[in-house]
């Protein structure tokens, strides 16, 4: 039942007679009703998160938070106690660290509000002298140079590219792609 239901069903019983009769317990009756529908009104409403509230986290936070979210208390103290023992997975620590002294609170309000995972930033790698594109062909597994850069597959990821040898490589120009 909500608020609202709450006042309304309290007014029902206000239109409703006493079963004792009497002017004094009418009144009291009515007066215990009124005061029942006044503090009604002052409850709180449900607290509906707005969506700043809900976190944008990268991956492997996300990862780390499906991987231990049913013991979550536990495993936030476990990840307090690995994060000062340098026990955490480089990236994992590294985002403990730097995010703002807060990443309890991150955790906190993603078991309650829920999450979002950062889009990965996506880039295109052409070859300086032709202008081609290289791009993954996944069907086939293998690398594949196009015209376009809106052939599928062309955009990877700054690890990808690096995994590749193709992200500091002065033979390849590296953009980002815009959404």
């Amino acid at each position: 039942m909500n608020k609202q239901e709450l006042i309304d069903k309290l007014k029902k019983l206000l239109e409703t007679p006493s079963e004792i009769e009497g002017c004094d317990f009418d009144n009291g009756y009515d007066f215990g009703i009124e005061r029942a529908i006044s503090l009604a009104k002052e409850l709180d409403d449900p607290v509906i998160p707005p969506e700043s509230e809900k976190p944008v986290i990268p991956k492997y936070v996300a990862d780390w938070y499906e991987e231990n979210k049913d013991c979550f208390e536990w495993n936030l103290y476990n990840l307090c106690v690995d994060f000062h023992k340098r026990e955490l997975p480089d990236d994992l620590h590294e985002w403990f660290a730097n995010n703002n002294n807060k990443p309890i609170v991150t955790l906190v309000k993603m078991k309650l509000f829920g999450y979002e995972v950062e889009k990965e930033k996506l880039y295109l790698a052409s070859f300086r002298d032709t202008n081609q594109y290289l791009g993954w062909n996944e069907k086939l597994g293998e690398w594949f140079m196009s015209c376009s850069p809106f052939t599928s597959g062309v955009e990877q990821t700054q690890e990808t590219w690096e995994g590749v040898g193709i992200w500091n490589n002065p033979a390849f120009e590296i953009k980002e792609v815009e959404e």
